[in-house]
């Protein structure tokens, strides 16, 4: 069976520079130059044939060797081996570990070995000769394998179709008492645990009270179920209503393997009023019935909303926002106000003096101008701020003379001069000598 010319060998016969990864399993390998094949005639997942969202993989010492997509025929799964650069890949006469990504249940399995056909004849003539037994891989070769099978053993309700697979992670979720649309519990009601949309365990309910729902953790294999710290949701079905949510008195407690948890009080399974439209902002996921409150718009603070407001920002905190400063947002948030009338964004009383200092104590006062620089003032006066007056202003008009600094004139009226007082005598006849009556 060597240099078996088959269509899909050619896309694993170039070497990649990037690792080939499977987006659903994370499987990844390397291409070699040392290839073999194992092609399944055909692939069965619980009885039922895998489909081509299913992926099955080949794994040495936990190492991926190679991936492939189930087929609807022939599957081609490539199985890598040591050229000389991967010495954690294969070697002739070493024997692969084949798993399966089961996507109906997001599960990982391995083959079932016992249940295995193999052609090893070169060429193959159609006439297994290996049986229960998986050949080792050898370079350049190519199995033909038939009675693949894979089993989930999943643990499935006929009525609501869920279904979960027993793990040895899980908790115990034990909900005291549960009013099912207003009416006590009934034989043939399931109560269902969810991640998301995954079942991680349901129950038939007890109708004596104290239901215990097991509810299963991801571990090796299942990375789907509960992860420490999450909180499951709960679904309740009866026949003959809607399926809906259960609501509980009390705050359901977060997963942890091991535990058992008790919701105490009278929980509720009924319809549930909400947006029922997933792309709306508000949308609730447990609604069953849409109450038309579904909103649209969205701001940069988280909020949902039909409109969006516009708020202004309260710098100084006196209850004024600033017309400059201003964000559109579903509602109000710290530091913003609804009006924009704060003039003076930076002064909380919004009181500026004459000098325009906020809860300054500059006045206006009336200034009369001094000339001689003698802090009198004279003429017509001016008002000022006391904080902005101009040089050679001064509060008084005492100045009887701004001409002269001292203030002081002589007897014959000059600033500062050197004339007295002093007494005389008329010389009425020119000699110098005067006569009569004095005057000063």
């Amino acid at each position: 069976m060597k240099n078996l010319n088959l269509l899909v060998i050619f896309a694993f016969t170039f070497l990649m520079a990037e690792p080939i990864v499977n987006d659903e399993t994370g499987w990844s390998y390397e291409q070699s130059t040392a290839l073999g094949y194992y092609i399944f005639e055909e692939i069965q997942i619980d009885g039922l044939s895998a489909d081509t969202s299913d992926v099955i993989g080949a794994f040495y010492n936990d190492v991926c060797v190679g991936w492939a997509r189930v087929e609807s025929d022939f599957t081609t799964l490539p199985t890598l081996g040591d050229d000389g650069s991967f010495p954690d890949y294969l070697s002739d006469g070493e024997t692969p570990t084949l798993k399966i990504y089961d996507a109906t249940y997001g599960t990982i399995l391995d083959l079932e070995i016992s249940n295995i056909t193999v052609d090893t004849n070169d060429p193959p003539d159609g006439t297994p000769d290996l049986f229960g037994e998986l050949p080792g891989w050898q370079i350049n070769f190519t199995f033909y394998i038939g009675g693949a099978t894979f089993t989930n053993n999943p643990i499935i309700n006929t009525q609501t179709g869920w279904y979960y697979e027993q793990v040895t992670t899980q908790a115990f979720y034990i909900f005291e008492n549960i009013l099912a649309f207003g009416q006590p519990l009934v034989e043939g009601q399931v109560i269902g645990a969810f991640r998301g949309d995954v079942c991680v365990g349901w129950v038939d309910v007890n109708v004596e009270g104290f239901t215990t729902v097991p509810v299963m953790g991801s571990e090796s294999g299942i990375d789907s179920y509960m992860y420490t710290g999450e909180i499951p949701d709960f679904k309740f079905y009866d026949a003959n209503h809607e399926l809906v949510y259960i609501q509980t008195v009390n705050t359901i407690p977060e997963y942890g393997s091991g535990g058992v948890f008790l919701i105490d009080g009278t929980s509720i399974a009924d319809d549930i009023y909400g947006c029922t439209d997933d792309t709306a902002c508000n949308y609730n996921y447990m609604a069953n019935i849409d109450d038309e409150s579904c909103l649209y718009v969205t701001d940069d603070f988280g909020g949902c909303c039909d409109e969006l407001f516009m708020y202004y920002e309260d710098i100084d905190g006196d209850g004024q926002g600033d017309l400059n400063s201003f964000i559109e947002a579903c509602e109000i948030q710290d530091g913003f106000v609804e009006n924009s009338d704060d003039l003076l964004p930076d002064c909380t009383s919004n009181i500026v003096d004459c000098a325009g200092v906020c809860d300054g104590s500059a006045l206006i006062d009336t200034y009369w101008f001094d000339g001689d620089g003698d802090g009198l003032g004279a003429g017509e006066s001016s008002d000022f701020c006391d904080a902005l007056v101009e040089d050679g202003w001064v509060t008084n008009n005492d100045d009887d003379d701004d001409d002269c600094y001292s203030n002081i004139h002589d007897c014959a009226g000059v600033c500062d001069g050197s004339a007295l007082i002093d007494t005389y005598w008329f010389d009425g006849d020119g000699d110098g000598l005067g006569a009569g009556e004095s005057s000063d």
